[in-house]
């Protein structure tokens, strides 16, 4: 009778220690589908904007840099506009240039700190 009280004390010791832990596993289970999701939305955002580039569209960089927003603005919800601007690289350095320049770079961030660049050119039908 001795040995079965002690198992039990033994087990119900172990379960206190362990049902705390299980607990706040359970609670972040859903964050890897949340991280998922920010980055889903993070990759669809840039292709609406590489949609904008197919053969088919003429691209226009001055109405592209209008339609995506101002840096640090936000363009969708969890996301942010970390970079809208218009670049040239001289020697393999990227540099701001003025709008008359016919690269177009826009970065788009999430939540999560990921970030996702694109260069656009100027193409015309």
């Amino acid at each position: 009778m001795i040995e079965v009280i002690v198992t039990i004390v033994i087990s119900a010791i172990a379960l206190a220690a362990v049902v705390p832990l299980l607990g706040s596993v359970f609670m972040r289970a859903n964050e890897p589908y949340a991280q998922l999701r920010d980055g889903t939305e993070l990759h669809s955002a840039m292709e609406n904007l590489v949609a904008l580039q197919l053969p088919a569209n003429a691209l226009d960089l001055e109405s592209l840099h209008t339609d995506v927003g101002a840096e640090g603005s936000s363009p969708a919800d969890g996301l942010t506009v970390v970079h809208n601007r218009y670049v040239s690289f001289a020697g393999g350095v990227e540099s701001d240039t003025s709008a008359t320049n016919t690269l177009l770079k826009v970065t788009l961030g999430n939540r999560l700190g990921e970030r996702l660049s694109r260069l656009f050119a100027e193409v015309t039908r």
